[in-house]
């Protein structure tokens, strides 16, 4: 998982930021911090995320800096052989500036169903935040995204199983993806607003998830 933290500064240097990696259960820190630019932040994330799971799931001891598995963890294996999965450590990233909010954001794994391998450590990945969130009061909100492109109907979507699984429906914004590739816009505002097709078709009958918190559209 890769987490973010915002946090409102007036002094901080709005050019920067720090990243590390922490152990996913202790949260303790694993090596040094790095200063990071804001503007290019996310390559280095996605660089340092590659770099993990290499040093993971590599055979030979030729790492530059070895990441140590969790001692408290159940599994004898940080990361399932060729999952590309590691669940063992979080990337931190830490942002302070005067224009952001204070929020703690958390970007999980997509969910997926092959290979069984990575499908099923990415639920644990999953089902084991949901569970620290309960423990310390449940003050999660969560974002789900089904693609708006193709057949979309969100009760054949594997993160709208997951969210009606866990019971959290009441704590889920739901956002439909690349509106701009979507072949039947009535279809579509059906699925976002609830209401009937121009044919009279219940929304709930094409496929609707009903969203405490409600559905927007993006072209992302």
């Amino acid at each position: 998982a890769i987490h973010v933290r915002l946090r409102r500064s007036p002094e901080a240097d709005a050019g920067l930021a720090t990243l590390s990696v922490h152990d996913s259960t202790s949260g303790a820190l694993i090596g040094d911090k790095t200063s990071v630019p804001i503007a290019t932040g996310f390559k280095y994330v996605q660089d340092r995320m590659q770099q993990v799971i290499d040093e993971y799931t590599a055979t030979s001891g030729t790492s530059t800096t070895p990441l140590p598995p969790s001692s408290s963890s159940s599994s004898s294996s940080s990361a399932s052989p060729g999952s590309g999965v590691v669940r063992e450590v979080m990337l931190v990233l830490e942002v302070k500036h005067p224009n952001v909010p204070s929020i703690d954001l958390i970007d999980l794994p997509g969910l997926t169903t092959y290979p069984e391998s990575k499908a099923a450590e990415i639920r644990n990945i999953l089902q084991h935040q949901v569970r620290l969130d309960n423990q310390t009061g449940g003050h999660a909100l969560y974002l789900a995204v089904v693609p708006a492109g193709g057949d979309v109907r969100p009760n054949t979507n594997s993160a709208m199983a997951f969210i009606e699984r866990e019971g959290l429906t009441s704590r889920t914004f739901g956002v439909f993806s690349k509106v701009d590739q979507v072949n039947d816009t009535d279809l579509l505002r059906a699925l976002i607003t609830g209401g009937d097709t121009a044919d009279g078709e219940s929304a709930k009958d094409m496929g609707a998830v009903t969203l405490t918190k409600g559905w927007i559209a993006s072209m992302l």
